[in-house]
C-alpha cells in the first residue's frame, strides 16, 4: 500500500490487531508473567488562534502501558498502545492527523528510550503514513521556590 508521499507502507491486517488484544488479555492474566504495572498517561493541549488562521485545535495522546519486569541497574522494560491525534479548523489539510501507536521502551529516572509504530491516517486527504520511530525522551519539573 502507497501512503500521501507515494512511499510504501505497512498494512497490518485488523484480525492481528484483534489477536494481539486477546493475546495480552491472557497473557496478563497468566500467574507466570507477573507483571510490575500498569502505567498509563494522558496529555493534551486545546488552542485558538488570535489571527484565525488555524482555528480552533487539539493536540494529545492516550497511553497505556505495561511495565514487565526491572532490569539490572533499575531500568524498567515496558511496552504500550497509544491513540494520537492532532486537529485544527483551518489549514487543515496537511494538519489533520490521528491513529494508533505500538511501542517499547526502557525507562529509569525520568529518561525513556524506545521505538513505536504509528499508524497515521489523514482524514482530509484519506491517505496513511504509517511509521517506526526510535526516541530518547525525558521530563522534569520543578519549583524554584520550593
Amino acid at each position: 500500500m502507497k501512503n500521501w508521499n507515494g512511499a510504501r507502507s505497512l498494512s497490518v491486517p485488523r484480525g492481528l490487531g484483534v489477536g494481539a488484544i486477546v493475546f495480552l488479555i491472557g497473557v496478563l492474566n497468566s500467574p507466570a508473567w507477573a507483571i510490575e504495572g500498569l502505567p498509563g498517561s494522558s496529555w493534551g493541549n486545546l488552542s485558538q488562534d488570535a489571527d484565525k488562521v488555524e482555528g480552533p485545535g487539539a493536540i494529545g495522546y492516550l497511553n497505556q502501558g505495561v511495565d514487565w519486569t526491572t532490569l539490572p541497574g533499575g531500568v524498567v522494560f515496558n511496552t504500550f498502545a497509544e491513540f494520537r491525534y492532532r486537529l485544527r479548523g483551518g489549514n487543515k489539510t496537511y494538519f489533520n492527523a490521528y491513529g494508533p501507536a505500538l511501542g517499547l521502551e526502557l525507562r529509569k529516572w525520568s529518561f525513556h528510550l524506545g521505538m513505536d509504530y504509528y499508524w497515521q491516517r489523514f482524514p482530509e486527504l484519506n491517505e496513511s503514513s504509517n511509521r517506526l520511530r526510535y526516541y530518547l525522551s525525558w521530563y522534569y519539573d520543578w519549583d524554584l521556590k520550593r
